[in-house]
């Protein structure tokens, strides 16, 4: 990837003042572009969670009613931001960040379409923790935490291509879950990093 050109929107008006459109020289001769969550993009976003889960299987405890409720829960905030990722006007890929912690980075969401999975899927991911670093460091977070319920060696492989490192093993809402993290304080390099919840 060479490296990152705003685009602007062809109707600024219908745009949240803080949503940013990045097109990203990317797969194929095709280009990537990561914008903010809009009401329009809800079906399509479904889909991604059913679907664009990155390893495993989706977890059964999790109900994603926040994805009924995108605006309230991602959009309200400046600390919190929900983002799509598009090729050619399809979404083929999801990342939201929030704050619930001081200066601790919650990334959800990150799923990608399976038809870019193989062999893309691990680049789209590591553009989408990308842009959700960015903005955890533009608000003073110093870490990002996952919490994710898979437990095999072929995923935690996966988030330490990622940037993560695992920290523990915790119990929460009757959930077993493994927390990787990446301390955004101590690093230097800010070239991947982010905070990936892969429910």
């Amino acid at each position: 990837m060479d490296g990152v050109y705003m685009l602007p929107s062809p109707d600024s008006s219908h745009i949240p003042s803080n949503d940013v459109h990045d097109l990203v020289p990317m797969i194929d001769g095709m280009e990537l572009c990561l914008r903010s969550y809009h009401a329009r993009d809800r079906d399509e976003v479904r889909q991604l969670y059913h679907h664009g889960l990155l390893t495993g299987a989706p977890d059964t405890l999790d109900a994603a009613t926040d994805l009924d409720h995108i605006e309230d829960v991602y959009l309200r905030r400046p600390q919190d931001h929900f983002w799509v990722a598009e090729i050619d006007g399809q979404v083929i890929g999801s990342i939201a960040i929030t704050e619930h912690d001081k200066q601790i980075g919650h990334v959800r969401r990150l799923r990608v379409d399976p038809g870019w999975k193989t062999p893309h899927g691990s680049e789209i991911a590591r553009i989408l923790i990308r842009k959700a670093t960015h903005h955890a460091r533009e608000h003073d977070c110093l870490k990002l935490v996952l919490h994710t319920p898979v437990d095999d060696d072929r995923a935690i492989a996966f988030l330490h291509q990622l940037g993560f490192e695992y920290t523990r093993t915790r119990q929460l809402r009757g959930r077993h879950l493994l927390e990787f993290y990446i301390d955004l304080y101590a690093r230097t390099d800010r070239s991947v990093s982010g905070n990936v919840d892969l429910e």
